[in-house]
């Protein structure tokens, strides 16, 4: 049975995620995946785009109305950079039964 999911509690998660990102290696709570654009910025570049995420703090009604910290935009270089958190069971195939389970749950930050 799904556990009761609160805001509160994903954007905990979801901000925890967040800040475990390094370019060198995923979280223990999932992964990220850079689109083409991204992936054409220097080494350097890409490194500030994910301390960007990793601090993204400017969350409000418009752009977080459920409150899970998921979702974010911001310039860098006069380029807009959206980032996203998608909850997918462990295989990746399919959507998180739970996302606030763990055992059931991978992030996948993109």
């Amino acid at each position: 049975m799904p556990s009761t999911q609160t805001p509160d509690s994903l954007a905990t998660i979801n901000d925890q995620f967040r800040r475990q990102l390094s370019i060198s290696s995923d979280s223990p709570l999932g992964l990220y995946r850079m689109t083409g654009a991204v992936a054409s910025f220097t080494f350097r570049d890409k490194q500030e785009i994910l301390r960007v995420i990793a601090e993204f703090s400017d969350f409000n009604k418009e752009n977080d109305p459920w409150q899970e910290h998921d979702f974010g935009s911001f310039m860098y270089q006069e380029e807009t950079i959206f980032w996203k958190i998608d909850y997918y069971d462990k295989n990746i195939e399919y959507g998180s039964a739970d996302p606030l389970d763990p055992e059931k749950t991978i992030r996948v930050l993109a």
